[in-house]
């Protein structure tokens, strides 16, 4: 059986190449991202899949070790027919003529119809619709069979999970570097709420200007606070939800255990040690993505360099 995807805008590719072209334009990009800024998801790779919660041993069996791979396209090739291909062949419209006396229709919820075929197209569309307008939507709603299902989200709400997926990554940085007590980028590391704002620019009416009296630079600081604790609180439901297979919600998840004592010990020195996320996390991340990046040294990168990277998140999918 020849692998399709709920989540990409095709059932079937001439090449892998145009598959991999439009996952990478996909939500299942985001999923990937967004399942890498997962601290427990990061350690389960670690310990090779030994964790006490059985939804995220699910969630590591088909998708894997994500943090080996150099790119989501890599990843992709090795993992994704497992995670996200529907498990049943693709629904399409067939001539059963032949096998309509034997076949029983309330099958596979499916609608034997008799086409006259002397009639026009037009007609035949148009006809064909008004039968279909009989059915609820319920009645034809298709249900995945992936071992993970992808949530089909509007476009605004998609639009969104560029800006969820900088403010995550940024708040999950500044912690790690907190924790592992590295001064290599003390900049980042100091890093508030709204630094981060001004930093991905979230809210570009709240740009200081010299002419604002101190009531209105207050506010547009305080708006730009207030944004980021709400995004951070949409981006945190975001990978609670990933962590369980479920992308992209945000409903509330049940807290299990996941980590004996001396798991929990190994992590938090694996954190200190900078292992989790450090100062190359966001280039890094970017670059994983599959976008390329200006050649500069990695060792002796500009505060701008960083944060031009950063930015460069919310068009990932124009790229």
């Amino acid at each position: 059986m020849i692998p399709w995807y709920m989540g990409l805008s095709r059932q079937f590719y001439a090449s892998k190449f145009s598959e991999i072209h439009d996952a990478c334009k996909s939500d299942y990009l985001w999923w990937i991202a967004f399942l890498r800024l997962s601290q427990d998801y990061w350690w389960i790779c670690r310990e090779h899949g030994q964790c006490l919660d059985d939804r995220l041993k699910k969630v590591w069996s088909v998708i894997g070790n994500i943090f080996q791979y150099d790119n989501f396209q890599s990843w992709w090739i090795s993992h994704s027919q497992t995670a996200f291909a529907e498990q049943t062949k693709a629904p399409k419209v067939t001539d059963i003529s032949i096998y309509s006396k034997f076949m029983d229709i309330t099958v596979n919820n499916s609608l034997l119809i008799d086409i006259p075929l002397d009639l026009s197209n037009d007609s035949i569309i148009e006809q064909l619709l008004d039968l279909l307008k009989q059915f609820p939507k319920e009645v034809r709603f298709y249900k995945s069979s992936a071992n993970l299902e992808l949530v089909d989200i509007s476009t605004k709400e998609r639009k969104q999970l560029p800006i969820l997926y900088q403010v995550a990554l940024m708040d999950r940085l500044v912690e790690a570097l907190k924790m592992s007590k590295r001064s290599d980028l003390s900049w980042l590391a100091k890093m508030r709420f709204y630094e981060i704002g001004m930093a991905i620019e979230i809210s570009p009416s709240a740009k200081p200007s010299k002419f604002d009296s101190a009531v209105t630079r207050t506010e547009k600081q305080n708006r730009v606070r207030s944004l980021v604790s709400q995004k951070k609180k949409a981006a945190d439901s975001l990978i609670a939800n990933i962590e369980i297979g479920k992308f992209p919600l945000k409903s509330k998840v049940s807290v299990s255990p996941r980590w004996t004592t001396d798991q929990k010990r190994r992590m938090r020195l694996a954190i200190d040690n900078g292992e989790w996320l450090n100062s190359n996390s966001i280039e890094g991340e970017y670059c994983f993505l599959g976008k390329q990046l200006d050649l500069f040294d990695s060792n002796n990168r500009t505060r701008e360099q960083t944060l031009s990277v950063l930015r460069s998140f919310s068009k990932i999918n124009n790229l």
